[in-house]
C-alpha cells in the first residue's frame, strides 16, 4: 500500500493529478496522506512560480535571503540546505540577472555577503505575492476552525519530529 501511496505522490507532482486522484490510496495511512499533500502541494507552488519565471531553489534562496538580508554566503547554504557548490551555482545565476549581490566581509575576507538589489527585492515581492495567492486558495478551501485545528496539528506533528 506504502509504494501505491509514493507512486501516486510522485505521479501528481508531475502531471497534475489532483489530490483527489490519490485519496483512494492513501487509506487511512496517515504519513501517506502527509507525504501526497506535500507533494501536491509543492508541485502546485512550482507551477505558479515558473510563471513568474523562478523555480522552488530561488524561491528558497531568495526567501532566506529576505529573514537575514546580509548573511553570509555559507550560512544561506545552510539554511537552504545547500552544498557549497549548490548554494553558489544558484547565487552565479541570480546575481548574472541583477537580483543579488555577494561582497566581502569587512572583517574576515573570506566570507561572502550576500544582499538584494533593488531589481531583486522587487522580484522577491512579486513571488512572495504569487505565494501569498497560493496560500489564500488553500486557506480558501477551509473554515476558520478547521484552518486553527491543521495549524495546531501541523505544529505538534513537527514537535514530535
Amino acid at each position: 500500500m506504502f509504494a501505491r501511496m509514493a507512486r501516486c505522490s510522485m505521479e501528481s507532482a508531475f502531471d497534475g493529478a489532483s489530490g483527489a486522484d490519490c485519496a483512494e490510496d492513501s487509506d487511512d495511512l496517515l504519513v501517506g496522506r502527509l507525504l501526497v499533500l506535500a507533494r501536491l502541494l509543492r508541485a502546485n507552488l512550482a507551477r505558479r512560480l515558473t510563471e513568474s519565471d523562478a523555480s522552488m531553489p530561488t524561491w528558497a534562496v531568495l526567501s532566506a535571503l529576505n529573514k537575514d538580508e546580509g548573511v553570509s554566503q555559507r550560512q544561506l547554504g545552510d539554511e537552504c540546505r545547500l552544498e557549497g557548490p549548490t548554494i553558489t551555482r544558484h547565487l552565479d545565476l541570480l546575481e548574472y540577472r541583477g537580483l543579488v549581490r555577494r561582497e566581502r566581509d569587512r572583517r574576515d575576507r573570506r566570507i561572502m555577503r550576500v544582499r538584494f538589489t533593488p531589481a531583486g527585492k522587487r522580484y522577491y515581492a512579486e513571488l512572495e505575492q504569487t505565494a501569498a495567492d497560493f496560500d489564500e486558495s488553500m486557506r480558501s478551501v477551509l473554515t476558520p476552525q478547521d484552518h486553527a485545528g491543521l495549524t495546531n496539528a501541523i505544529e505538534r506533528l513537527m514537535a514530535a519530529l
